[in-house]
């Protein structure tokens, strides 16, 4: 029920903000959130972003093409 309840107030809140401000994209800023952006994008068409998602998408770019400045000298 409480999971159910924590949807139930996202889905009131983008709601909300797509109706009352010019929302160009959202990011979720929680864990608790994560796996959520796929269906926000579809039900209020707007970029949502996964904080965790990028995460993980930015730690393995990194891991396969490290940035110049952070490698270290062979």
């Amino acid at each position: 029920a409480g999971e159910k309840n924590a949807l139930a107030r996202l889905d009131t809140t983008m709601a909300e903000l797509c109706a009352q401000a010019d929302v160009s994209s959202v990011i979720l800023g929680s864990g608790g959130l994560a796996g959520q952006a796929s269906r926000l994008r579809e039900k209020y068409n707007i970029p949502v972003i996964d904080c965790i998602e990028a995460a993980i998408n930015l730690a393995s770019t990194r891991a396969r093409k490290p940035h110049p400045e952070y490698e270290t000298p062979e």
